[in-house]
């Protein structure tokens, strides 16, 4: 394991016929492109390489929150300024 930017990294040896090792796979990251594509193709169609990153952290959002939906709107909501209204 090496830590990076702050991240723990783990990888398997697919060349040794490793997989999957406790919680380490490579099916989650495939998982996150997999959605990540469809969401682009089937929502937005195309995007700029100026806003990837962008569309990326949205995706990253989505991905981190997955389990527990219901904390996305609260999340948000912790993120902008409370706005007045009246």
């Amino acid at each position: 394991m090496t830590e990076r930017h702050g991240y723990e990294h783990e990888a398997v040896n697919h060349s040794a016929k490793e997989y999957m090792r406790g919680d380490v796979h490579t099916s989650t990251i495939e998982a996150f492109w997999a959605n990540m594509k469809r969401g682009i193709s089937g929502t937005y169609v195309w995007v700029s390489k100026k806003h990837l990153q962008t569309y990326l952290r949205e995706f990253e959002y989505r991905h981190s929150l997955r389990r527990t939906p219901y904390l996305m709107f609260d999340c948000l909501l912790h993120v902008f300024p409370k706005v007045r209204v009246g």
